[in-house]
């Protein structure tokens, strides 16, 4: 309860009626009465220190909201700001003074029209700001599932490529082992070609060697 809020009221209420003020000693709770009327002004629902006591009209202020509650009889309104309490409060002492009820029933029907006028409006523009967010939600959302496409695709072509290098890397491998088994073959080749030079030439020694043993005989 807005402690400053209250204390304005009651102070209001003090100054331009006659009201006896009587304060709680046990809770934030204030009583406004005279011969015709009695208020209770609080942050919760009237408890055992008064309870043989019916107020005419209970304003309430709850903790966590800027709204305030104000039962009349068997009937609880609910007001969005101070003043259009203390409009309510005006209409309700004039009938104390003597106006006409259907006058003052008017004004009070008038002054609750008022408020549902200014919650239907509060609707209305809530309605129009949903269907804005709607809009702009669709939008993205749209544009969230377009980007999730081509991520997907993107996706896919990575891996299409992984592949392909993966590919192409067995290749190279395959390549490399054939180099290096024609290199090692050519290696043999060319041994093999030394030895045979090698053998053809100790041939002709002993060639050369038998002629020359011939010629001599």
């Amino acid at each position: 309860m807005n402690k400053g809020t209250v204390t304005k009221l009651k102070n209001w209420l003090v100054a331009n009626f006659d009201l006896k003020l009587v304060e709680s000693s046990s809770t934030d709770s204030f009583y406004l009465t005279n011969d015709s009327v009695s208020i209770r002004i609080s942050d919760h629902i009237q408890g055992s220190d008064f309870n043989k006591i019916r107020f005419d009209i209970s304003i309430i202020l709850p903790e966590e909201t800027n709204q305030y509650i104000v039962s009349i009889g068997y009937k609880v309104y609910i007001y969005n700001s101070i003043s259009e309490v203390k409009q309510l409060l005006i209409t309700i002492f004039r009938i104390c003074e003597g106006i006409p009820e259907s006058t003052i029933r008017n004004c009070v029907t008038s002054a609750v029209n008022k408020t549902k006028h200014k919650y239907l409006e509060c609707i209305s523009k809530l309605v129009k700001t949903n269907k804005k967010l709607n809009k702009s939600y669709q939008k993205y959302h749209s544009k969230s599932i377009q980007l999730e496409k081509i991520v997907t695709k993107c996706e896919k072509e990575i891996k299409r490529l992984k592949l392909e290098i993966l590919n192409l890397e067995e290749k190279a491998n395959d390549y490399k082992l054939i180099a290096d088994n024609m290199t090692r073959s050519r290696a043999h080749y060319l041994h093999e070609c030394e030895s045979l030079v090698d053998k053809y030439n100790s041939l002709m020694n002993d060639y050369n060697s038998l002629v020359e043993k011939y010629n001599a005989l």
